[in-house]
């Protein structure tokens, strides 16, 4: 019984390299006659495509009334007829920063009280 599927699994792999190597050939006759024969040794032209700029998750720590405040930012936002979430009010406040002049940056980092990090203790 061991023999027969040996052989039966040898014959596969056989045949399947067989039918690769088909495939191959029968690619190598096509685009070889499209674009004059190929060469391995050159690089494969890149196609153009947009850069993704990666998303990547995260997790901090702030003050409860300065979290509160993002509920009242978003509310402001749908008042004004924009829907928001924390993320985008996050990425909104640090694009504000980032237009800033060095010496308003500054000012508004050093007023920011420091904030131990980390998981609050379990009660």
């Amino acid at each position: 019984m061991k023999k027969d599927i040996n052989q039966a699994l040898r014959h596969s792999l056989r045949a399947e390299e067989d039918a690769v190597g088909k495939r191959f050939e029968r690619a190598e006759k096509i685009f070889g006659e499209q674009e004059g024969g190929t060469d391995l040794s050159s690089p494969i032209p890149s196609v153009n495509r947009p850069e993704v700029n990666r998303v990547i998750r995260d997790s901090f720590t702030m003050p409860a009334d300065e979290y509160h405040q993002i509920a009242q930012l978003q509310d402001r936002c749908l008042k004004a007829g924009i829907r928001s979430n924390k993320s985008e009010l996050i990425r909104a406040g640090l694009s504000a920063l980032q237009a800033m002049a060095d010496e308003d940056f500054m000012q508004i980092v050093h007023r920011l009280p420091k904030v131990k990090t980390g998981r609050p203790a379990q009660p």
